[in-house]
C-alpha cells in the first residue's frame, strides 16, 4: 500500500463508491508521478517513485469486494507483511516498478494487459464495490 488514506483527495475518491471503479481502472496506467516513494527496495536497493497508475491500483483493490477471481483467498487470510502486493493475482496486480525501465518511465506490456483485464471483468460486471473500512 503506498496510499495514506486519511489525505482529503483519497476520500473523495472514497465518497464516489461505485463511481470510482470505472475512473481507477481508466487511469491504471497513468504514468504521472506522485510524491510518494515505494517502502521497500530492489535486489539493487532502488526505490520506485509511486505512479498514478499504480496508486490506482492500490484504491481499487480497497474498494471492491475481495474475490476469488482477482485475490489469492489465502493471502488474504493470512497476508505477509514481508511482501510487496496487494494479494491480487498476477493478471489482476500491478506494483510501482512495473511502471519503470531502469531509470525511464514507461508503460509496459503488463501494465497494459493489467487494464485491459479490469476494463473486461468490470465491462462483464464482475467488479463488485465494497466500501473500504
Amino acid at each position: 500500500m503506498y496510499i495514506f488514506t486519511p489525505e482529503p483527495e483519497i476520500q473523495r475518491i472514497f465518497a464516489l463508491k461505485e463511481k470510482a471503479i470505472p475512473l481507477l481502472i481508466a487511469h491504471l496506467d497513468d504514468t504521472r508521478l506522485l510524491n510518494v516513494g515505494t517502502n521497500y527496495a530492489d535486489a539493487n536497493g532502488d526505490r520506485w517513485t509511486v505512479t498514478v497508475g499504480a496508486a490506482c491500483f492500490d484504491l481499487l483493490t480497497l474498494i471492491i469486494r475481495r474475490e476469488a477471481r482477482f485475490f489469492d483467498l489465502a493471502c488474504l487470510k493470512e497476508p505477509d507483511e514481508g511482501t510487496v502486493g496487494s494479494c491480487a493475482k498476477p493478471v489482476y496486480a500491478l506494483t510501482p516498478e512495473d511502471f519503470w525501465r531502469g531509470k525511464k518511465l514507461r508503460v509496459s506490456r503488463h501494465v497494459r494487459r493489467v487494464k485491459q483485464n479490469w476494463l473486461n471483468a468490470y465491462r462483464r460486471h464482475e467488479v463488485h464495490y465494497q466500501r473500504f473500512e
